[in-house]
């Protein structure tokens, strides 16, 4: 989805990068997936610790190798992703491995990002990641309108404004809607709800048989209308056969969710993220029959 950059700087601001992101997995296959930071001059952040157990990072310039104690004050420009995979934890050391990176583009260039993948790694599956503050892309709407789904951008519209009849794209690439006035009005116009809306909605059909990422999914979206956001999202990624993964720090999505999921107990799972003493992040499953339980029991389970 579109972005500036600032989304990525923002997932990483003031972080500790003396521990590198690591998550794994193992299903028929062990997989490892690392990501690391790029900063300012294009050259990745290597992790250093001497021998008194301080972390040193290592980082070249165009003058040489410069040495810090601290990358807060460098700016990320990328992240590199190492990913292995084997059939056996044991072998997993030995396995495959494959680098790619994400790299934001000069200023004014398009696109913003640039992805290089390992030029080995074959994936078929198309993933979009929507952060808290991407707002719609036009050229995903358009999509809809063109496959003529107008009619499902226009029932939801009218969940903010049940004036609506009519929704398209300016010349100047707006996603404008008519709700009786003598002209359209910009979407942005109704709230940040309808925009927001559309941004999923169109990231879900702009990624069928794929996958959707939603950070903090009720950024925009009034607490009165999570239910409803929680149906278009459930009724839709079976419409596209899209998985869907969203995050959340809020009950009230959390109980929205609970409100929704009758008969839908094969075909949704919560995960509580807890930080460890080892300083790792363990997930914990939750059913909809054990969320529904901790939210009853009024267990926090959003951290």
């Amino acid at each position: 989805m579109p972005t500036d950059g600032s989304d990525l700087r923002n997932l990483f601001f003031n972080r500790n990068h003396s521990k590198q992101i690591e998550i794994s997995g193992e299903n028929r296959w062990v997989r490892n997936l690392r990501v690391k930071p790029l900063f300012e001059d294009g050259d990745i952040a290597i992790n250093v610790p001497d021998s008194g157990h301080k972390t040193e990072y290592h980082t070249k310039t165009k003058s040489g190798i410069s040495v810090g104690s601290s990358t807060t004050d460098l700016s990320i420009v990328g992240l590199e992703f190492s990913f292995k995979y084997a059939r056996l934890k044991t072998e997993l050391r030995k396995g495959k491995q494959y680098v790619s990176t994400l790299r934001l583009a000069q200023q004014g260039e398009v696109p913003p990002l640039v992805y290089q993948s390992d030029a080995r790694y074959k994936e078929n599956t198309l993933a979009r990641f929507i952060s808290r503050q991407v707002m719609y892309d036009p050229q995903l709407v358009d999509e809809m309108l063109n496959s003529k789904q107008k009619d499902v951008i226009v029932e939801f519209l009218r969940k903010f404004e049940p004036k609506t009849v009519d929704v398209r794209i300016t010349l100047d690439r707006i996603i404008a809607v008519d709700i009786g006035l003598d002209s359209f009005l910009p979407v942005n116009h109704l709230g940040g709800g309808p925009g927001r809306m559309l941004t999923i909605l169109s990231g879900l059909y702009g990624t069928r048989t794929g996958i959707l990422i939603i950070d903090e999914v009720e950024n925009g979206f009034h607490v009165s209308s999570i239910t409803e956001l929680w149906r278009m999202i459930l009724e839709h990624s079976r419409i596209t056969n899209t998985q869907v993964f969203v995050t959340t720090h809020s009950r009230d999505v959390l109980e929205g969710l609970n409100d929704v999921l009758v008969g839908e107990q094969d075909s949704v799972a919560c995960y509580w993220l807890s930080k460890l003493d080892s300083d790792q992040i363990k997930a914990y499953r939750y059913s909809p029959l054990e969320l529904a339980g901790a939210l009853d029991a009024n267990i926090d389970i959003r951290h």
